[in-house]
């Protein structure tokens, strides 16, 4: 017998006699852990043994010095297949046990997953089609956790948390009742699409993301919301802003980005490769400044040639005529520096060494992470190549971090956690429903609206909140309940009192009681007492302390009459429909027969209706139903 055809037997033997496995393995949970057991020791760490890297799913696909040794769905073709099922590796140490070996033969041979199957590149699924496989992997999940999935929410818990996840703000009473008195079956459907199309919707989203571009500058954060307002209500690709935030060159809002990293009015490329990496990667390299990761594969290297790429940006040290220093930013091309030092600018270059890069040190190139050397023109700008590169279809970061912090936005956490730490090491809590979305995500020409539409029509999106069981809701058995962000708990209040501003009784020793002033307006003074969260945190975690609460207690707005409870009495409007309507305004829902009854009698000790209504409202303003996004 010759020695393919005896390996051929060996293998017959072993697909035969390996143990089955039941679902598709995924590389992060189940695959790594046997080759960190088994291979890591030779095939990983700085010189990994022939070239070939175990120790991540790329450095897998990639191969070694003799070529690739995975070719997946072919057992026959794949040498680290081969080579570990006939026990010929690992060299030394103990051989995987037949159960490793299962597992490696069914991530190695493709099998597919009978909940989500994968679409071809640029096809999307459509909507009904993306929302349902999310709700099949989802629910595979529970089946497989032994849960069962909540109840649908009913209208009105539906109406409130859609209205606030898309547009930062509480339904008005009109608007509640219309939706609540509609039954025609696509009435959910056409509330996602009438929000998305809103302009209050661009208004959310680039309010959450300036705050994000910009946490550390927050005096550059008004101009890059409202240019970000405009780009998401313009429909924008997603890919498409993003490539303007990071080659931003000229006056615009979008230049803000880069200059919130910046020292002395000057951007350091050193600060922007950490944001690009945390925000639109979904990736932490901060560690990687300063040494190599400790738990993960990137190199300090890996960072700083990330960081090359913004080693050319300045701002102008003269602004433009008719343009002045206060105004925004401008970002140019320096010349060269006189003396600067003769080296090949093919590729950007940025000095680094054991003082936070400052240090003399070798000269690192502009790469893109994982993947090669760009050819750029020494001249510069170098960020337009980085922006390509990231936004690319086939980025293997970009699609995965966007869905990733959408979800996040939508069920106050995402589907990995923290939202950017997208590493091997730390795996997605649903890679079935990370897959689907990414690639729909991709196919829809990074369409974010498009995205949020897939996920708000899924049942998982739609299922109550009620329930005490948090490891059902930590598998979305049922949706968790989200704290306002700030802005929306000021515009909520605002829409449901009808004052024009709301003020605290509160001290802030920039502006006195109250803390307003001229450079500081009501809803800043507000947004920043109330913003005690992370901008990164789970929406999920609720941080008011004391002070937050009796803000909300003690504020002139709440202990007095509001424009509409004033309405109410001129209007003449009898109690009980006095309480629904202020029902409506506050929590989008009609009261139930008990608490109508107990409001009632509240009025009626009230000589005046005014202070009566006012009492109503105070109470429902103050009740965690109207803070939380249930």
């Amino acid at each position: 017998m010759t020695r393919p055809q005896l390996l051929t037997g060996i293998v017959a033997y072993v697909l035969l006699s390996a143990p089955a496995v039941a679902a598709e393995p995924s590389f992060e949970k189940d695959v790594l852990p046997i080759l960190r057991a088994h291979c890591v020791s030779c095939h990983g760490g700085d010189k990994p043994k022939a070239g070939l890297d175990l120790s991540t799913e790329k450095g897998v696909t990639a191969g070694g010095k003799s070529g690739a040794v995975v070719k997946p769905g072919s057992l026959k073709e794949s040498p680290l297949w081969l080579n570990v099922s006939t026990d010929k590796m690992p060299a030394t140490g103990p051989k995987l046990t037949d159960e490793e070996k299962a597992v490696l033969r069914t991530w190695v041979a493709g099998a597919k997953t009978g909940t989500v199957q994968p679409v071809k590149p640029g096809q999307k699924r459509g909507v009904t089609a993306a929302a349902k496989a999310v709700d099949d992997a989802i629910e595979a999940r529970l089946a497989k956790d032994g849960l069962k999935p909540a109840e649908q929410a009913d209208d009105s818990e539906f109406l409130r948390r859609v209205y606030l996840d898309l547009t930062g703000v509480v339904p008005t009473a009109e608007k509640a009742v219309a939706f609540l008195d509609d039954t025609s079956p696509d009435r959910r459907a056409r509330l996602i699409d009438e929000l998305l199309a809103s302009p209050e919707h661009g208004r959310f989203a680039g309010e959450q993301w300036a705050a994000l571009l910009s946490a550390e500058e927050p005096e550059l954060r008004p101009k890059l919301a409202a240019w970000l307002a405009d780009q998401f209500n313009r429909g924008r690709g997603w890919n498409a802003v993003v490539s303007d935030l990071i080659a931003a060159d000229g006056t615009g809002p979008e230049t803000n980005f880069v200059m919130a990293h910046a020292e002395n009015k000057q951007p350091v490329p050193e600060k922007l490769a950490g944001a690009t990496a945390r925000l639109f990667l979904g990736l932490q390299l901060q560690c990687a400044e300063c040494h190599n990761h400790p738990f993960t594969e990137w190199k300090q290297t890996d960072f700083w040639a990330l960081a090359a790429f913004y080693s050319r940006a300045r701002m102008a040290t003269k602004p433009p005529a008719g343009l002045s220093d206060s105004e925004t930013p401008v970002i140019k091309l320096p010349p060269p520096k006189k003396g600067e030092p003769a080296v090949d600018l093919s590729g950007a270059v940025i000095p680094i060494g054991a003082n936070a890069g400052r240090a003399a040190g070798k000269p690192v190139r502009a790469k893109f992470l994982g993947g090669p050397e760009p050819g750029l023109d020494p001249k510069g700008p170098f960020r337009p190549a980085l922006a390509a590169w990231i936004t690319a279809a086939d980025n293997p970061y970009f699609a995965d971090a966007t869905v990733n912090r959408v979800w996040a936005e939508l069920f106050g956490r995402g589907l990995v956690n923290p939202v950017d730490d997208l590493s091997p090491e730390n795996p997605a809590s649903h890679p079935e429903v990370l897959r689907a979305l990414a690639d729909e995500f991709r196919a829809s020409g990074f369409d974010r609206k498009h995205l949020i539409r897939c996920i708000c029509n899924s049942k998982t999106y739609q299922r109550t909140s009620r329930g005490t069981d948090t490891a059902g809701e930590k598998v979305y058995a049922r949706v968790p309940v989200k704290v306002m962000a700030p802005g929306a708990l000021y515009d909520s209040l605002v829409r449901t009192t009808g004052v024009k501003e709301v003020r605290l009784d509160v001290y802030l020793p920039s502006g006195g009681r109250g803390g307003v002033t001229a450079k500081r307006p009501a809803r800043e003074v507000f947004v920043r007492f109330f913003g005690t969260r992370d901008p990164d945190a789970p929406g999920t975690e609720y941080t008011h302390g004391i002070p937050q609460a009796l803000g909300l207690l003690n504020g002139p707005t709440f202990t007095r009459p509001t424009p509409v409870v004033e309405q109410l009495v001129k209007d003449k409007v009898m109690p009980e429909k006095a309480v629904e309507r202020l029902y409506l305004a506050a929590l989008a829902r009609r009261p139930t027969a008990d608490e109508t009854k107990l409001m009632t009698a509240y009025l009626a000790k009230r000589t005046d209706p005014a202070i009566g209504y006012a009492g109503v409202l105070w109470i429902l303003l103050n009740s965690p139903e109207f803070v939380l996004i249930r």
